[in-house]
């Protein structure tokens, strides 16, 4: 498979939690709760409220990305309090949120543009 790479940013990232960033990068197979199942998967540190991550995307299929802000470093979605809402910050591309569950691949679906340059927020239960 082909592959560019682009700069993620990623915004309001809680960094006094620790932890790391997680980016997968999904087809529509398995997004996005089978983590196994991402093309890519990146991972870094996490150091400030607002990081760059540089990632390899398909050149000519569409794609997803998840953000994870993984605290306790197992590179899973841990879930607070109530059992469904994750603990971990959480993000996805194309401005898709979690709502009353996680969002489509077709709502959170991109592809490749010259000059892409995807910004994720993570949200906080």
């Amino acid at each position: 498979m082909e592959t560019k790479p682009v700069t993620l940013e990623i915004k309001d990232i809680e960094r006094d939690r620790g932890g790391q960033i997680v980016v997968f990068v999904f087809s529509a197979q398995g997004f996005p709760k089978q983590h196994e199942m991402a093309l890519w998967r990146y991972k870094a540190p996490v150091e400030q409220r607002q990081m760059k991550i540089d990632i390899e995307v398909p050149a000519r299929e569409a794609f997803a990305l998840k953000v994870l802000h993984d605290e306790n470093l197992d590179e899973k979605v841990t879930k607070n309090w109530t059992g469904i809402f994750p603990k971990d910050g959480i993000g996805f591309s194309n401005g898709a949120r979690i709502r009353f569950g996680v969002p489509d691949y077709k709502d959170a679906k991109i592809s490749y543009t010259s000059g892409l340059s995807p910004v994720i927020s993570l949200q906080y239960f």
